[in-house]
């Protein structure tokens, strides 16, 4: 395990700006006028100094994977110096799971319910289809991000799944529901994959035994709200970023995270 130094962020910087879709570049981050309780901006002066962040989990071995795992200064989200670029590379038959290149963030501390705001390009023409063979039971899917919880299950975003082009959301106890399918009328994964549109997501979680349990936005529009059981978890205590992804084409893919912003106070996301 590495030594631990310390964070050269972010625990409860101001916003930049004040409106869900003004500021700087295209979506303001972080949105609104609360402060984030945890912030992930990537300006670190080296990987070494990423890799050691106190912020992050050692417990999963990709999180030390430097050879793949790159700290990417060839895009500039303005105002932020740096972006994290997780690498897919390529397998031959692309009907197993590629290996993750993400990293676990440890919240400050356990909660019952959490705010996200994260940041995402996709690499021209990233997809979860495998183009050269039928996968048979494998499905498509590319695990964006978790809502890692005590207890069981997780909550998550998924890109890509069911043939390719849908995002869902689900939460502990009900992973995939139908209903945490957005229309590919309204978003679909295409539309994201050409390395220059920002992919802005929004995500609202709640362990709780009924009611509003998770609430998904996608470019400041709210396109999932769930109900349900959540209890399955019993508290959040980190969120995970680029698992693994099913499927896939023979060539390497790389997703870059912009920021991470998270709140454990309701932000007033639109």
């Amino acid at each position: 395990m590495r030594a631990a130094v310390a964070h050269p962020l972010y625990v409860g910087r101001q916003p930049k700006s004040s409106g869900g879709g003004g500021g700087a570049g295209p979506f303001a981050a972080p949105y609104g006028a609360v402060t984030p309780w945890l912030t992930e901006e990537f300006n670190y002066a080296s990987e070494a100094a990423f890799i050691a962040s106190v912020i992050y989990s050692n417990e999963d071995p990709y999180n030390s994977d430097t050879s793949t795992n790159l700290l990417a200064s060839d895009y500039v989200y303005p105002g932020k110096p740096h972006s994290y670029k997780g690498l897919y590379a390529a397998q031959p038959s692309g009907c197993s799971d590629y290996t993750p290149c993400g990293r676990n963030i440890n919240l400050p501390s356990d909660t019952s319910e959490v705010w996200g705001q994260m940041g995402f390009k996709f690499s021209n023409g990233f997809t979860t289809k495998n183009t050269i063979t039928d996968c048979g039971s494998i499905g498509e899917a590319q695990k964006l991000v978790f809502g890692r919880v005590r207890g069981t299950s997780r909550f998550q975003v998924i890109a890509g799944s069911n043939g390719g082009e849908i995002w869902e959301t689900g939460y502990p106890s009900n992973e995939e529901p139908t209903a945490g399918e957005v229309p590919t009328g309204t978003y679909n994964m295409d539309q994201f994959a050409d390395d220059a549109t920002v992919l802005d997501i929004k995500f609202h979680w709640k362990i709780a035994s009924a009611g509003v349990v998770e609430e998904f936005w996608m470019q400041n529009n709210k396109v999932i709200s769930l109900s349900g059981d959540s209890s399955a978890g019993t508290a959040i205590y980190g969120i995970a970023y680029l698992r693994n992804l099913n499927q896939g084409p023979p060539v390497d893919q790389f997703i870059r995270v912009l920021y991470a912003y998270f709140w454990n106070t309701d932000p007033g996301f639109p």
